[in-house]
């Protein structure tokens, strides 16, 4: 359910900003977009090691590896660069932005494949 992640994410917000004492101190909010989804709950391979594991022995499986490590190392990069935007004093909210529709794309691609 959708309304639920939006419920969840508020939750934490407002658990976040409870934890400070003075309206001075508040600084701007993480972006949990990544951290919490609605979907299935088997939302598929959580590591490079488990599709690895998936793929087995399977020699015609495992051509598609090189390009999977690839793309997740693409992905790693994107996500890096993310998180460090998102402790910026200083954002380019466009910047901001372009960058979390990049990972989203990269997510999705990897997630796909």
């Amino acid at each position: 359910m959708e309304e639920a992640v939006e419920i969840c994410k508020l939750r934490l917000f407002l658990k976040l900003v409870a934890q400070v004492e003075k309206k001075e101190d508040i600084e701007p909010l993480p972006d949990i977009d990544f951290n919490v989804r609605s979907g299935n709950t088997l939302v598929g391979f959580a590591s490079l090691g488990e599709v690895k594991e998936a793929l087995g022995s399977d020699l015609i499986k495992q051509q598609a590896l090189p390009q999977i490590e690839e793309r997740a190392r693409e992905a790693d990069i994107a996500f890096g660069k993310f998180r460090r935007m998102q402790v910026e004093k200083e954002i380019n909210v466009k910047q901001f932005l372009r960058a979390k529709a990049d990972l989203e794309e990269r997510l999705g691609g990897l997630r796909g494949e």
